[in-house]
């Protein structure tokens, strides 16, 4: 890194996340896809679920909590994600990375994640302060 990079540090998920808005892109956590929003919350059949399309045409509607918004994740600086559950930091690990992102797993485990992080960017590397699991990975 230069002497001028910045990091954005960022705690997921948001205490707070914006009302989901037509137009907006999601991810969704059902099946690691990207869509679009196309209604908000829902108050008939579907109380208090969004509405969204995927590329295909197809449409589901949703709980919000099993969306995640892109715009939170704008891929404009060095980005720190912490997470305080191990299911949110995979659900993440399975869409976030691409291309040549560069990613650290710190307390991997026994790398189950950094294998995800592996097949989804240029370098993954884990790093944990158990020996046993270390070489167990």
């Amino acid at each position: 890194m230069s002497a001028g990079s910045q990091y954005q540090w960022s705690l997921y998920p948001p205490s707070e996340q914006p009302p989901l808005e037509n137009g907006d892109e999601v991810h969704s956590l059902y099946n690691d896809l990207k869509a679009k929003v196309v209604e908000g919350e829902n108050s008939g059949q579907y109380h208090g679920r969004i509405k969204i399309r995927y590329g295909d045409g197809k449409e589901y509607h949703v709980r919000p909590n099993r969306l995640l918004l892109q715009k939170n994740f704008e891929r404009d600086c060095n980005r720190v994600i912490i997470t305080s559950k191990t299911d949110h930091y995979r659900n993440l690990a399975r869409f976030l990375p691409e291309g040549d992102d560069k990613c650290v797993d710190i307390g991997c485990s026994y790398g189950r994640c950094t294998t995800i992080l592996a097949s989804r960017c240029k370098y993954a590397v884990g790093i944990d302060n158990s020996t046993e699991m270390v070489l167990a990975a």
